[in-house]
């Protein structure tokens, strides 16, 4: 099979694959599987700061879900695979160093491909995490619904925000198959297609953990001061540049079945382990 043929190929499953996504999504109609009416994404007017009112903001990938269901794996090998059939790459182990280069560099694998091979974010998009497949993977969580619904009624956050490095199509599809979607009020999400005006300056770039992306988050959230900001994430980069500008509540996620030897509830220069989301409520 010629290189022209194998992209062909590959584009056309890619293709099919999303479709099936999209008519997966639209069809499901189970409590949490849509957002609410006041949900904000892309707000062409930042919402008016809410003074003193207390907002929780939520990593996606690892956190609202279980790391169990290996989805990280799965998005690596999209990535691969993407590397492979549009890049032309011809071994995996390679493709796996580079991702790994990337995102210690970046925090974004995404960033690296277009810096050095001009990826078209939109396509990348497409065909590297819309395609993913999770229609039987994620389903409705009562738990980690219960949990919410008690965070924002008993413990009175005035917003549960979601705050991610995915592109929002990907991030939203979670949350709704997930049936929790209509309890958050807004995403800040990682916009693939405005990822920073100087892409060779790592620290301009939109993505966590570089400081434009949390300015934009404060904004986007009407959030009055940092003080009253708490940040759950499975990725501790992200929560350290939260935990310097001073969010109140700073949780590291680790669950057991990452093989990371830690203590559930140490915290370090404010920054608290868990290995639950439960675990939140025994420490704010």
């Amino acid at each position: 099979m010629t290189r022209t043929e194998q992209e062909y190929n590959y584009r056309l499953l890619k293709q099919r694959q999303v479709r099936d996504n999209l008519g997966y999504l639209a069809h499901i109609d189970y409590k949490g599987s849509q957002v609410s009416p006041h949900f904000q994404v892309d707000p062409q007017v930042y919402p008016s700061v809410n003074v003193g009112g207390k907002v929780f903001y939520f990593d996606i990938d690892n956190t609202l879900y279980l790391q169990k269901f290996h989805i990280n794996v799965q998005v690596q090998e999209s990535i691969i695979d993407f590397m492979i059939n549009i890049l032309h790459f011809n071994d995996r182990e390679e493709c796996r160093d580079i991702l790994e280069e990337y995102c210690d560099k970046y925090g974004l694998s995404l960033i690296g491909f277009m810096k050095d091979y001009n990826v078209d974010p939109e396509e990348y998009n497409l065909l590297v995490d819309d395609t993913l497949q999770l229609n039987n993977i994620l389903k409705p969580d009562k738990q980690l619904r219960h949990f919410l619904l008690t965070l924002k009624l008993d413990y009175k956050f005035d917003k549960l925000w979601l705050f991610t490095n995915s592109f929002k199509t990907h991030a939203l599809r979670c949350v709704k198959l997930l049936g929790i979607a209509d309890l958050f009020d807004g995403i800040t999400y990682c916009d693939y297609y405005n990822l920073g005006d100087n892409i060779e300056n790592k620290h301009s770039i939109r993505c966590k953990p570089n400081i434009p992306i949390y300015e934009q988050l404060k904004l986007e959230s009407g959030l009055d001061d940092w003080e009253h900001a708490y940040f759950v994430d499975d990725n501790l980069h992200n929560l350290q540049t939260a935990q310097q500008l001073g969010m109140k509540g700073c949780f590291h996620l680790v669950t057991p079945d990452t093989n990371i030897n830690f203590n559930t509830g140490k915290k370090s220069k404010d920054i608290i382990t868990i290995d639950h989301l439960s675990d939140i409520l025994k420490n704010i």
